[in-house]
């Protein structure tokens, strides 16, 4: 299946218009065949020679937030993660030295349950004090949790005291871990607020 879908988006990516642009890994982390995310590893290292992004969830459940697994998921070179919610110290220290852009999903992870404390106990702010790696807040299921994007920057602002200025850098950094290459990243830093 997996090698069905690198071969889907690999020739949609080659069409003309925006097209695909990346892949990800996601979903129930205890449903991997063989216990193993490393099976996965050759369609992900085709996917990056054939010119694809890759972001895969990591530590989104604790079954997905061991050491050795993240040393699998940033063999394939990713360019974003996805929740980073249980990783342990080591693997937040080798996180940041990669200076990967972190997907973070604010409502999801606190309604789910995926994180304790509420939102002011959130990994956001562990992330955002270390000012790296880049932060792209993100939101899952908008018809399930009932948070647009928007909402998002409003949580990190009224839970975190973020001020204007704050949430306007913290909105461009996600444009330089986007997979639409440099020419795109110029058009959004173009239409991007200044300070």
């Amino acid at each position: 299946m997996a090698e069905s879908i690198l071969s889907l988006a690999t020739r949609l990516r080659t069409e003309e218009g925006p097209g695909v642009v990346g892949v990800d890994l996601c979903g129930d982390p205890t449903a991997r065949p063989g216990g193993e995310i490393s099976i996965f590893s050759p369609v992900f290292k085709q996917a990056a020679s054939n010119g694809l992004g890759i972001t895969v969830h990591f530590a989104e459940a604790e079954a997905s937030g061991s050491f050795d697994e993240l040393r699998t998921l940033l063999s394939w070179n990713p360019g974003r993660l996805g929740h980073v919610i249980w990783e342990d110290d080591a693997a937040k220290k080798e996180i940041a030295e990669r200076e990967l852009c972190l997907e973070l999903c604010l409502s999801c992870n606190v309604q789910a349950g995926m994180v304790h404390g509420g939102f002011q106990n959130h990994h956001f702010k562990h992330w955002f004090e270390m000012k790296r790696p880049r932060i792209s807040l993100a939101t899952d299921d908008v018809g399930v949790f009932g948070s647009p994007l928007s909402n998002e920057y409003r949580l990190v602002a009224q839970h975190f005291g973020l001020d204007r200025a704050q949430i306007c850098h913290l909105a461009r950094q996600g444009i330089d871990g986007i997979f639409g290459g440099e020419k795109e990243r110029q058009r959004l830093r173009d239409i991007m607020w200044t300070e």
